[in-house]
Protein backbone atom coordinates (compact mmCIF):
# COMPACT_ATOMS: atom_id res chain seq x y z
CA UNK A 1 0.00 0.00 0.00
CA UNK A 2 3.00 2.29 -0.06
CA UNK A 3 6.66 3.01 1.22
CA UNK A 4 7.15 0.83 4.93
CA UNK A 5 6.91 3.81 7.06
CA UNK A 6 3.85 5.43 5.70
CA UNK A 7 0.60 5.99 7.26
CA UNK A 8 -2.29 4.23 6.18
CA UNK A 9 -5.13 6.87 6.11
CA UNK A 10 -8.57 5.55 5.27
CA UNK A 11 -11.84 7.43 5.45
CA UNK A 12 -15.21 6.18 5.00
CA UNK A 13 -18.18 7.62 4.03
CA UNK A 14 -21.93 6.44 4.13
CA UNK A 15 -24.88 9.08 2.36
CA UNK A 16 -27.88 7.66 3.56
CA UNK A 17 -30.17 7.62 1.10
CA UNK A 18 -28.99 10.68 -0.38
CA UNK A 19 -30.70 12.35 2.62
CA UNK A 20 -27.68 14.63 3.16
CA UNK A 21 -27.17 12.18 6.56
CA UNK A 22 -23.28 11.63 6.12
CA UNK A 23 -21.53 9.32 8.46
CA UNK A 24 -17.22 9.68 8.34
CA UNK A 25 -15.54 6.51 9.41
CA UNK A 26 -11.74 7.00 9.57
CA UNK A 27 -8.66 4.58 10.54
CA UNK A 28 -5.49 5.52 11.01
CA UNK A 29 -5.50 9.22 10.62
CA UNK A 30 -3.12 10.58 12.84
CA UNK A 31 -5.36 14.01 12.70
CA UNK A 32 -8.31 14.42 15.18
CA UNK A 33 -11.24 12.24 13.99
CA UNK A 34 -13.56 15.36 15.07
CA UNK A 35 -11.88 17.86 12.98
CA UNK A 36 -11.24 15.21 9.54
CA UNK A 37 -15.49 14.08 10.07
CA UNK A 38 -16.57 18.14 10.17
CA UNK A 39 -14.56 18.82 7.19
CA UNK A 40 -15.37 15.28 5.20
CA UNK A 41 -18.48 16.17 6.01
CA UNK A 42 -18.98 19.77 5.00
CA UNK A 43 -17.54 18.80 1.51
CA UNK A 44 -19.84 16.18 1.09
CA UNK A 45 -22.59 18.22 2.02
CA UNK A 46 -21.28 20.39 -0.94
CA UNK A 47 -21.27 18.07 -3.11
CA UNK A 48 -25.27 16.92 -2.38
CA UNK A 49 -26.00 20.77 -2.32
CA UNK A 50 -25.24 21.77 -5.43
CA UNK A 51 -26.13 18.23 -7.61
CA UNK A 52 -28.53 18.01 -9.54
CA UNK A 53 -31.57 15.17 -9.18
CA UNK A 54 -30.23 13.16 -11.81
CA UNK A 55 -26.81 13.47 -10.25
CA UNK A 56 -28.11 12.76 -6.82
CA UNK A 57 -29.80 9.57 -8.18
CA UNK A 58 -26.17 8.47 -9.52
CA UNK A 59 -24.36 6.34 -7.24
CA UNK A 60 -21.16 6.56 -9.37
CA UNK A 61 -21.38 9.63 -9.60
CA UNK A 62 -22.23 10.75 -6.27
CA UNK A 63 -19.05 8.57 -5.30
CA UNK A 64 -16.40 9.75 -7.31
CA UNK A 65 -17.59 13.79 -6.58
CA UNK A 66 -17.47 12.87 -2.84
CA UNK A 67 -14.54 11.18 -2.52
CA UNK A 68 -12.48 14.22 -5.03
CA UNK A 69 -14.01 16.82 -2.44
CA UNK A 70 -13.17 14.85 0.46
CA UNK A 71 -9.86 14.36 -0.61
CA UNK A 72 -9.14 18.31 -1.31
CA UNK A 73 -11.18 19.02 1.78
CA UNK A 74 -8.08 16.56 3.35
CA UNK A 75 -5.40 17.85 1.75
CA UNK A 76 -6.16 21.56 2.22
CA UNK A 77 -7.15 21.61 5.98
CA UNK A 78 -4.68 19.15 7.27
CA UNK A 79 -2.11 18.41 4.46
CA UNK A 80 -2.75 14.49 4.09
CA UNK A 81 -3.64 12.75 1.27
CA UNK A 82 -6.02 9.29 2.44
CA UNK A 83 -7.47 6.84 1.06
CA UNK A 84 -10.80 7.87 0.22
CA UNK A 85 -13.94 5.08 0.42
CA UNK A 86 -17.13 6.83 -0.45
CA UNK A 87 -19.95 4.14 0.40
CA UNK A 88 -23.33 4.83 -0.66
CA UNK A 89 -26.30 3.55 1.19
Amino acid sequence: MGVPGDVDWRIRLADHARSGEITVVSRGVATAEADIAAEVRKAGRAVLARATPEERSDPEWLRAEIALAAKRACRRAFDIRPVIVPVIV
